[in-house]
């Protein structure tokens, strides 16, 4: 099963492993196709996410230009309230 991948993509702030050179500014993933694989530490570093992790389920990925800026903060505290509907249909959000 391919796994859906829906992106906000601006620019990206995360420390990305190579695996995921297009969170870098590298060529976007192509539309309407799987998603590439990718494994990036996690914020609070306890290790790292892949998105193999979550096989089966929706995934939103979400990048900001910079943190604490107000479009960003608006984007992640609406992810935040819509999460249960989110969590109802299968999908996980990263941002």
């Amino acid at each position: 099963m391919a796994i859906a991948l829906s992106f906000s993509l601006v620019l990206c702030t995360l420390i990305a492993a190579p695996t995921a050179s297009w969170a870098l500014g590298g060529p976007q993933p192509p539309l309407q196709q799987p998603a590439p694989e990718f494994t990036l530490p996690t914020n609070v570093g306890d290790g790292d996410i892949s998105l193999s992790d979550y096989r089966g389920q929706w995934v939103v990925v979400y990048f900001y230009p910079q943190d604490f800026t107000s479009g960003c903060t608006l984007e992640a505290r609406l992810f935040q309230k819509d999460l249960p509907q989110y969590q109802a249909r299968n999908a996980a959000i990263l941002g």
